[in-house]
């Protein structure tokens, strides 16, 4: 005997009443009319910063200034970029029964644990990967017991090497290549496990074919062996998820941007995303039956999600996966967790910071447009800065630099305090676009404008530039303590968008004098900052040398207009292709706004 619910009975009956009544209805009656559809919107990341400004420096080229000879609504073409080919790239998508092993190297046990202390010092606080003291004791296990469960689990094999590659990559060559401790494991010790790879194994990874990216070879890239590894165990179960394939995922996309592989950087932090909703962890009560520490563990988990999955869309100029207003979860904390267990998790402040930043970043990109607003995304800024706990309000200095355990926690800190100066800088640039507008159609200034317009704009004129300023100094002090990454990773970003803020002020105080605060120290931190872009092109970062490119074409742009007669306008016709090349290169070839 089967037992129905009476409830169902009742909706069985309900719905077989609402068809009789359906059926008997007058043929005749007219159908109603159907309403119209919604009139679509366009997506708010398509007025992101960048390609606002864009079209707004298009515009200045126009012969007519005023009309606007663009659609209403045009999107970002595709962006032309480098990026690091890996052999995974042209692999078979599909391995044989017959290759279910597969063996790869892992580093001398020293060399590992530089590797995963450098990985540490550069991102760990930045985002949450893992439990970092639970990391720590399988590292310890692999190396010492290899019979250990870790040693054949290949998520975590896959998570460790990934940790290795960001290690390798951030912190650049291995000062213990060359010190075998008594003890220690041979220079590269081979490990198989099972592994029969599928075709997920690759998905998420491949790289359009096409115009819009070029490869360049990876080979002499520290790190990229690790990764290459990594690829080869990661496999996604799509029916059997887990948290700890989204914190693997995580870190394969940061790994991916660290290689200015763009798509595949998006690509990554989508499944992660996907999994996220898949398991619901932007809801508390899917947390609700998990012990203190993995329920701090999931919420962790999914706002670090969050703001890669942020950062990875805002770009590519393309629609994140994640919304804040998903998510019914709290800030990250440490209340309720037993003091052993704090050890597993990171100062929960420095994640906040970085939350709170990345949301005011995702309400504020459509509204950077030069004919928008600015100040109340400026005063959420502001608060936000005055917010900041005690230990985190002062930005980093040279004389922070205190005690090797001390490093993690100040290089987070430069990160912390470099990302709000980029979000500064993207929301005023466009300000610096309508004065530089205005030279070039040589408008006089408006003396009749009130005082406190004039007053406004030069204070928001300061506010910019002293952001430039600030970041400049810190990278400085990052370089003369030695926490500055090999690659430059996301320091290039900084270092480009300061310096184009240093370039344009300086051109436009040669034209309109007194807008912006001068300071003869200026010219002097533009070359050290355009000879330290150098130095991280030169080590090999793709995204530094395609920085490098924008920024010479800036230069070029800022000496024309500069040399022209302060009463002439300058000629659109003759300044065209130069103009239009510096627009291409400036914003649409490898200018990356993520927070």
């Amino acid at each position: 005997m089967v037992t129905v619910a009476e409830s169902h009975l009742k909706r069985l009956e309900a719905a077989v009443t609402t068809r009789s009544s359906t059926a008997s209805a007058p043929a005749a009656a007219p159908a109603p009319a159907p309403a119209p559809a919604p009139a679509l919107t366009h997506p708010v990341v398509e007025n992101s910063t960048a390609a606002r400004f864009v079209s707004r420096l298009k515009e200045i080229q126009q012969p007519k200034p005023g009309v606007d000879l663009a659609p209403a609504y045009d999107g970002p073409s595709p962006p032309v970029y480098e990026y690091f080919t890996l052999n995974s790239d042209t692999s078979p998508l599909i391995v044989h029964a017959t290759d279910a092993k597969c063996t790869f190297k892992m580093p001398p046990y020293p060399y590992a644990v530089f590797l995963a202390r450098q990985f540490m010092i550069y991102v760990a606080h930045d985002w949450h990967w893992f439990r970092l003291r639970r990391f720590h004791e399988r590292l310890v296990r692999v190396y010492t017991t290899p019979d250990a469960p870790d040693s054949k689990d290949r998520l975590w094999l896959c998570q460790l090497l990934v940790a290795f590659a960001l290690g390798a990559s951030i912190g650049g060559h291995d000062p213990t290549s060359h010190v075998r401790r008594p003890g220690s494991a041979p220079p590269e010790t081979p490990i198989q496990v099972s592994a029969v790879s599928s075709v997920a194994s690759h998905v998420p990874g491949a790289e359009v074919s096409g115009p819009s990216a070029t490869p360049s070879t990876s080979a002499n890239i520290p790190g990229v062996e690790y990764l290459e590894q990594a690829l080869g165990l990661l496999k996604i179960p799509y029916e059997e998820a887990s948290v700890e394939h989204i914190e693997t995922l995580n870190m394969v996309a940061l790994c991916s941007y660290g290689l200015n592989r763009q798509q595949t950087t998006y690509m990554y932090a989508g499944v992660s995303a996907r999994m996220c909703n898949m398991l619901q962890l932007h809801l508390a009560a899917s947390s609700r039956d998990c012990g203190p520490v993995e329920r701090e563990n999931r919420k962790r988990v999914w706002w670090t999600t969050f703001c890669i999955d942020r950062m990875a869309s805002t770009q590519m100029g393309v629609l994140p996966a994640l919304h804040i207003d998903q998510a019914d979860l709290t800030y990250p904390a440490s209340d309720g967790l037993a003091r052993e267990d704090m050890a597993e998790f990171a100062d929960p402040d420095y994640l906040t910071a970085r939350i709170q930043l990345t949301v005011i970043q995702a309400d504020a990109v459509g509204s950077g447009d030069a004919d928008t607003d600015d100040t109340p995304a400026l005063g959420r800024l502001t608060a936000w800065k005055a917010a900041l706990p005690v230990h985190m309000a002062v930005p980093f200095h040279a004389g922070m630099a205190a005690s090797e355990d001390d490093t993690a926690v100040l290089r987070s800190l430069a990160n912390l305090h470099l990302r709000y100066n980029h979000c500064v800088i993207l929301l005023l640039r466009p300000r610096l676009l309508r004065q530089i507008a205005s030279i070039v159609a040589n408008d006089a200034p408006n003396e009749d404008s009130p005082a406190r317009e004039k007053t406004l704009r030069q204070n928001l004129n300061h506010i910019c530039l002293d952001a430039a300023r600030s970041s400049l100094n810190m990278l400085f002090d990052l370089r003369a303590c030695g926490l500055l990454t090999h690659l430059g990773f996301m320091e290039n970003m900084h270092l480009f968008s300061s310096l184009v803020v240093l370039c344009l002020a300086k051109l436009i105080n040669t034209r309109r004098p007194h807008s912006f605060p001068a300071d003869p120290r200026d010219d002097v931190a533009y070359d050290t900052g355009r000879d330290l872009m150098q130095d991280m092109a030169a080590a090999g970062s793709l995204a530094a040398r395609g920085h490098l490119r924008m920024l010479a074409d800036v230069e070029a742009l800022a000496r024309s207009i500069a040399a022209v007669d302060g009463d002439a306008a300058v000629d659109v016709r003759v300044e065209q292709r130069d103009a239009d090349d510096w627009i291409a290169l400036l914003f649409d070839e490898n200018l990356a706004d993520p927070f």
